[in-house]
């Protein structure tokens, strides 16, 4: 299996510091980036990525999102593709980082909300814990992969509110579960399993993506057939819009050839 990838994280037009981190296949990424980055995995039976959307206020929020990515490097190896391991993995992960609140208070009540895919020959794994997100592009059309956990989630699932209204309701940045320092509940993670064809494409992106463009925008921004090119087409929307929070994505495409 040979993937290739393109990368950004960005404080956007509002927001002081960037709280987001990246995690893709054995790296983190951490702070601003002024471009896309571009990556190749040339041959693996699996891969991890996923966005880390930090939260808490202060560096709150940038020391958790470090700290998920920093056990995400450790722990690489050991996730199944299947993510049977999310679960546990992401309470462990809970409470190493109440453990880092009780030593220093100034980290109480740091969170973060995360989305990701595991991937392997045949099959795509995504997870989300919160409103961060995974989208598979069929024939020029983002399907979601992942179910956000959020008040904006529950009504649209009644019905009360359509897809685009997500985006600008009151209540969008409610989110109902993440990973979170000194919390006693057991984090909820939704995971969803799809088949993978050969030449997939995958969208991994925090809520500042999803937010600050409409659906369709995402789409077009993402029609080049070059990643390099949808990455930065991708990126030069998003700056053009009002980009309120950190806006941070990954995006995949799987193909046959060997990296150059």
């Amino acid at each position: 299996m040979r993937i290739d990838f393109a990368y950004c994280t960005n404080k956007g037009h509002v927001r002081h510091n960037n709280q987001d981190a990246l995690f893709m296949d054995g790296f983190g990424v951490f702070g601003d980036m002024k471009t896309p980055a571009t990556g190749c995995i040339a041959e693996s039976d699996k891969a991890f990525f996923a966005v880390v959307d930090g939260a808490g206020g202060h560096a709150r929020g940038e020391i958790a999102s470090q700290t998920i990515v920093g056990e995400f490097i450790k722990r690489a190896a050991s996730f199944r593709p299947d993510g049977s391991t999310l679960s546990s993995d992401f309470i462990e992960i809970q409470n190493i980082m109440t453990g880092m609140s009780k030593k220093n208070s100034d980290l109480s009540g740091m969170a973060a909300a995360l989305s990701g895919a595991l991937i392997h020959p045949g099959e795509i794994t995504a997870f989300n814990v919160g409103d961060c997100r995974t989208y598979k592009m069929h024939r020029g059309f983002l399907k979601k992969l992942t179910h956000d956990h959020s008040i904006v989630q529950i009504l649209r699932d009644n019905d009360e509110i359509d897809d685009d209204e997500m985006r600008t309701h009151p209540a969008k940045n409610r989110i109902t579960s993440v990973l979170m320092a000194d919390s006693e509940e057991v984090p909820a993670v939704y995971i969803d399993r799809v088949k993978m064809g050969a030449n997939e494409i995958l969208l991994i992106c925090s809520d500042g993506v999803w937010e600050s463009l409409p659906l369709e925008a995402v789409e077009n921004a993402l029609s080049p057939a070059n990643i390099d090119e949808m990455a930065e087409s991708l990126f030069d929307a998003l700056m053009a819009s009002e980009c309120q929070d950190n806006i941070s994505f990954i995006l995949i495409k799987t193909r046959v050839e060997e990296c150059s």
